[in-house]
């Protein structure tokens, strides 16, 4: 079972839950809280995924400089660096 509270911002939603949630040796959950860190979470992601982007857009540009025929053996080292230097 849950217990919900809605309403107008101050209206006392925080307050109430939590006295609630105390009284009945419930986890109180604050869902604004939760919104919160899931966008944080995404903008990680986000952060995350514009780094690789730029990543890949510049080593992209060093292998299109790359005399095709100095690439024997070479290409499977460039792609192993690169999956290597983005597992952090």
């Amino acid at each position: 079972m849950n217990i919900v509270l809605t309403g107008f911002m101050g209206t006392g939603k925080t307050v109430i839950g939590k006295l609630l949630a105390e009284k009945l040796s419930w986890e109180y959950i604050d869902t604004d809280e939760l919104i919160e860190k899931k966008e944080a979470s995404a903008r990680k992601l986000l952060d995350c995924l514009s780094i690789l982007e730029k990543e890949l857009e510049h080593r992209r540009k060093l292998f299109q400089s790359v005399d095709i025929g100095d690439i024997d053996g070479k290409f499977a080292r460039y792609c192993l660096s690169l999956l290597r230097k983005n597992e952090n």
